[in-house]
């Protein structure tokens, strides 16, 4: 998850910092379709970033184990520092070996986006996963409003984002993959100006936070909820 570090006393700070926390709810609401926040779970987020939506999880499933993975340590000790409970792992997630593990619920919130090597971070997927694990991700929309109109302005566009596909080819990448795709949804219009820019970048995340993602493919960001299809056996 690409977040950097703020400070977190001002008053600017911490309006920002409840705003964006309210705009992830529609992610939890996305797992609570699948899930009872009283269950004991198994959670991996791939991408912790400053710890926002790690700190959500831990508020939302409080008998979940919680792992979190981070490449950027700066980022990693500031989540640390907004997380009582959740098991922090420094790295790659294409690097790191998580044998012998199977999660109930995997969250990559706009982290795969920066992966250059796409096969193999769902290679490395699929090895955590099976057909009842549920996977949340969430990703810049190369299809949506906001790229078409804006063209190389599009915020969308940066040197660390390798990975960018449209709507339609995100969802046919994980179906080759045997993946099947329990929801597709977009989100809303945060790439248009002048919504990149505050204060007016607060109507997107009231709309988001009120509404969640919807059915349609023009968003500003994909989010898609994965699980393995059953292989049956001969």
């Amino acid at each position: 998850m690409t977040e950097y570090s703020y400070p977190k006393d001002s008053f600017s700070a911490k309006t920002r910092f409840f705003i964006k926390k309210q705009s992830f709810r529609p992610l939890i609401s996305e797992a609570k379709k699948h899930y009872n926040c009283s269950q004991k779970l198994n959670i991996l987020e791939i991408g912790s970033g400053a710890g926002i939506f790690t700190n959500i999880l831990e508020k939302e499933f409080k008998n979940a184990d919680i792992t979190s993975i981070e490449i950027d340590q700066e980022l990693q000790l500031e989540a640390k520092t907004r997380t009582k409970r959740t098991d922090f792992i420094l790295g790659d997630f294409n690097k790191i070996n998580l044998l012998n593990i199977k999660y109930d619920l995997i969250f990559c919130i706009q982290v795969i986006e920066h992966i250059e090597d796409l096969n193999l971070f769902v290679d490395k997927l699929k090895l955590i996963t099976d057909e009842t694990t549920k996977v949340i991700i969430t990703t810049p929309n190369k299809s949506g409003l906001g790229s078409r109109l804006m063209g190389n302005k599009w915020m969308g566009i940066k040197h660390d984002h390798v990975s960018l596909k449209s709507y339609s080819d995100w969802i046919l990448f994980f179906t080759n993959y045997n993946f099947r795709i329990v929801d597709k949804k977009t989100s809303f219009l945060s790439g248009l100006w002048p919504f990149t820019v505050w204060p007016l970048k607060i109507i997107n995340y009231i709309v988001l936070s009120l509404f969640g993602y919807i059915r349609w493919q023009f968003g500003e960001s994909v989010i898609l909820v994965l699980s393995e299809n059953k292989i049956e056996s001969i």
